[in-house]
């Protein structure tokens, strides 16, 4: 019995010394999978871009729970190809990504789908885009947003961002929305005020025309110095 023991802590030691001698198998995070029923995306390492291609529309996701999410902090550069109809809530929230590249087949932008992007600076809305959910570019870093024509649905503060955006531009031809000469966000008929640049400093006073100021119209507006008009309503 005694004589077998031995043979048995010889032959461990054997398996644990051939084990030591194996090299270490690490299980990286996956760069690639699918994203929509018919979307598929790609994480380039070498260039810290994500692209997404195919057709249709991105499924949404919960906080921090987008599969790309272990790469958020490394992804620079954000690619959508032709085809891509939505981006989905949630999808690029706190990323590092501070280049977006849109398609012209996209309609619309999931609720905080850019939240906490705090390294992008600017981005342009294909002719195509309809509607950008609430918070979608909260805590961006965004100085200045046009509106195309086609996009007639904003959520509540869609834009605000971190005391950075000067000022909005809107297509003549948006049915929905316009702006003054300072670039203040209103109702096309000018009865709601729905987004104060909070990095707008100029001096004037809202227009008569004003009897609602949307949610959040003045958030981080802190050196706002505006007169509001005895016609407003609703605040």
């Amino acid at each position: 019995m005694k004589h077998l023991s031995k043979k048995l802590l010889a032959a461990l030691l054997c398996a644990l010394l051939l084990l030591s001698l194996l090299p270490t198998v690490t299980f990286a995070a996956e760069t690639q999978g699918t994203c929509g029923e018919n979307l598929t995306w790609v994480y380039t390492t070498s260039n810290k871009a994500l692209r997404i291609s195919g057709t249709g529309s991105m499924q949404n996701y919960e906080p921090y729970d987008a599969p790309w999410n272990d790469f958020s902090s490394e992804i620079n550069t954000l690619i959508l190809d032709e085809g891509v109809t939505t981006i989905g809530s949630n999808a690029f929230r706190s990323s590092d990504v501070s280049t977006v590249k849109l398609p012209s087949t996209l309609v619309a932008i999931g609720d905080q789908a850019f939240y906490f992007c705090s390294f992008l600076e600017a981005i342009t809305f294909p002719d195509s885009l309809v509607s950008v959910g609430a918070s979608a570019f909260e805590e961006t870093e965004l100085e200045q947003v046009t509106i195309p024509a086609s996009l007639t649905q904003i959520g509540d503060a869609a834009f605000l961002t971190y005391v950075s955006l000067e000022k909005f531009i809107v297509s003549e031809s948006n049915p929905a929305f316009t702006t003054d000469q300072y670039g203040v966000l209103y109702s096309k008929d000018m009865t709601k005020l729905v987004q104060y640049p909070n990095a707008l400093r100029s001096s004037h006073p809202i227009p008569d025309s004003v009897v609602e100021l949307c949610a959040y119209a003045f958030s981080l507006a802190w050196d706002a110095n505006i007169t509001l008009p005895e016609s407003l309503e609703i605040i």
